[in-house]
Parts: structure tokens; sequence; C-alpha cells
């Protein structure tokens, strides 16, 4: 029989904490669509070391910022100093895949320092065979795990809406148009009364409606190549080497702006470029339909180059000895790379006007007025 207790975060954690005295959950399980509450049990993070953002631990559809509003090291910071506490539900992990249905930022919190086990609430799912049926379980599921505060962030408007998003694009029976869909969605397998009000639901399905053909009233709907048609026509590209491919970095880089484009651009035009004393340049362009979602995430993709431009400068200077060692890497900025701008696509919204102006001439529109 497994050990009970283990030695987590400088303390000694039991398994047996986590029952009352009649062997049941001393915190309610969390629901989980076509999901069961088996037993609480000791998990093996170790298999996460160097792949902190794998698909195993991909966000996507469940948080619509992928963590980048509340940097990892920060609450790395936080759970090193409070330490593992049994008062909160712990991480699900599906017993049939062993894969985590939320609680990544405490798995990856774990890992970055040294643990090699986590406490896991372990339920059965159902055994699903379609690949986008399975996505659509661990995105309703980890939307649904977030709803009840857990020492993480709880599921946000913003979260419920992006989980739509996704759907509508990997799961064929999802219509965003469909309200019995939508309803069937929010109300049945998240159960979404549990998080908003009424007002903000019916919001919600508002919104939720606008997200494919409807997304076309709110924003000039791209994919790659319309993007590229429109950057070959921008003077202010061509001056400065017009657009290349994703891994050209002879020439202005473009992406859609997500955590792994930052990543990227940063690795593969950013570094390879500084080498040579080359700047890089990147324009940035959506292919959602909510204007809303479209401008945080173009910001986020700001933060995060900022983020890894001081985190770069961090293990220069550590490398360095003493003589970095008192250096603020936070007020660090880089003169290699630079974001030229936007391709203007809201037709409504916050600063459409200028959207509309730029977009008739070709031009870019500048990340703050986006």
């Amino acid at each position: 029989m497994p050990k009970s207790t283990k030695i987590i975060f400088g303390v000694e954690v039991d398994i047996n904490d986590y029952y009352d005295e009649n062997q049941q959950p001393k915190i309610p399980p969390p629901p989980q669509h076509l999901g069961t509450f088996s037993h609480f049990g000791w998990y093996n993070i170790s298999r996460y070391k160097g792949r902190l953002y794998c698909d195993e631990l991909s966000n996507l559809g469940i948080r619509v910022t992928q963590d980048v509003e509340r940097e990892q090291d920060d609450f790395d910071a936080h759970l090193s100093r409070e330490g593992w506490s049994t008062i909160f539900f712990p991480p699900i992990v599906s017993l049939q895949t062993d894969l985590p249905k939320n609680g990544r930022k405490r798995i990856r919190g774990g890992v970055n320092s040294g643990e090699k086990w986590i406490v896991a609430a372990f339920y059965n799912y159902p055994d699903i065979t379609s690949v986008p049926k399975q996505k659509r379980q661990t995105i309703t599921n980890g939307i649904q795990a977030n709803i009840s505060f857990d020492k993480s962030d709880p599921s946000t408007f913003a979260d419920f809406y992006n989980g739509a998003v996704v759907l509508s694009e990997i799961d064929s029976e999802f219509d965003p148009q469909d309200s019995t869909c939508v309803n069937n969605w929010l109300h049945k397998e998240i159960d979404i009364e549990s998080a908003l009000g009424p007002i903000s639901i019916g919001r919600l399905k508002k919104k939720i409606a606008t997200i494919g053909a409807g997304g076309s009233a709110f924003m000039h709907m791209m994919d790659r190549t319309e993007a590229e048609s429109y950057c070959l026509k921008s003077s202010k590209i061509i001056s400065h080497g017009g657009i290349g491919g994703e891994d050209d970095t002879s020439k202005v880089a473009m992406f859609v702006p997500n955590q792994v484009n930052a990543y990227r651009f940063f690795g593969k035009h950013v570094l390879q470029n500084a080498k040579l004393g080359k700047k890089s340049y990147v324009v940035l362009y959506t292919s959602k339909p909510d204007a809303d979602i479209c401008t945080d995430a173009i910001k986020n993709f700001r933060t995060l180059m900022n983020q890894l431009t001081q985190n770069s400068a961090g293990l220069v200077m550590s490398e360095m000895g003493a003589f970095g060692e008192n250096y603020d890497c936070s007020k660090f900025t880089s003169s290699m790379w630079e974001i030229l701008g936007c391709i203007p696509q809201k037709k409504l919204g916050q600063n459409a006007e200028e959207h509309k102006t730029l977009y008739n001439v070709n031009d870019l529109i500048k990340i703050d007025n986006y």
C-alpha cells in the first residue's frame, strides 16, 4: 500500500488529512462533466521536468491568457513561502489518462521547486476515443474545475467565452449560433450558474453567438494567407524588408499573438539575429472574432516578450557572478526587437474608427491604440 505521507515544500503532508473521520472528503469534490471522484493520492510530477509548457499542461481553451497575467515565478514564490496546504482541493487527475484536468500552475510550481510528488484528486472518466470529444471534455472540465477558487485563479467570463471559441474550432458539433447547443454546454456540462449571475450569463450567450461566421461583423477575419496579402501592400513593412515565413529571420516576422508564438519569435528570430547585431521586427494579426479578446492577446504578447527579454538578461547577469548579482533585470529593455504594429482588424468596438481608417490604406496600428 502506498505511503500516506511525503515531504513536499519542506513539510510533511498526509493524504489522510484530506478525509474526515468517516473517510469522506473534507472538501466536497468539484463536479466534473461525466467524471466521478475516486480518491486522493500521490501524483508524480517529475515527468514534467523540462516540459513545463508541453501540451499536457496546456491551458488552451481553459485560460484566456495562458497564465501570462500572473507570472509563474510569482506563483512559485507564493507556493514556496506558504507551503502546500490541505485546506485547498488538490489538482484533479484522470485515472484513465494520468493527465491533469486542472492545477497546472501548481504542478509547474512543484517542478520548479524540485518536488517529485504532489497530492492529486483522482477521477474516473468514461473512455472517449474521438479526439475532438476528448479535447472538449478536457476544456469543459478544466473550466468547471476552476470555477471554485482553489489556490489558483477562478474561471472568469472571458475564460468561458474563450472556451467556446476553442470548442467552435475543434468540435464540429459545437455551433455557436445554435442556442440549444450553447445552452447544453453552459448549463448541463459546465453548470454556469455556479460562476455567473443571470445578467452575465445572458451577455455571455450573446457574445458566443458572434463566434464564427457571425464574428465577421465585428472583425476583419483573416487567416495567415490573407494577413500576408495585407502586409505585402504595407509601405511600413516593405521598408523593413517585407514579410517572411515563420522561421525566416531575414525579414519581418508575422504571428498570431499567443504564448507559443512569443517563444518562437524570441528564440528563432530575436536570439538568432542578435548574434549578428541585427534587430528583429514582428507584425501581429488575430484570427478571433471578438475585439476584446484580440486586444488582450496582443497586449499580453508584448508583456511576454518583455518577460522573456528580462529573463534572458537575468541569465546572463547570473552567469557573470559577482559583477552582475545586484543587477535589476526588471528594468532591462532590449533594442534588438520591435513590434512594428498590428493589422487593424476591428470593425466595431474600442478605436474601431482608427482601425478602419488604417485598414483602408494598408497601414498598421500601434499596440497602445488597438
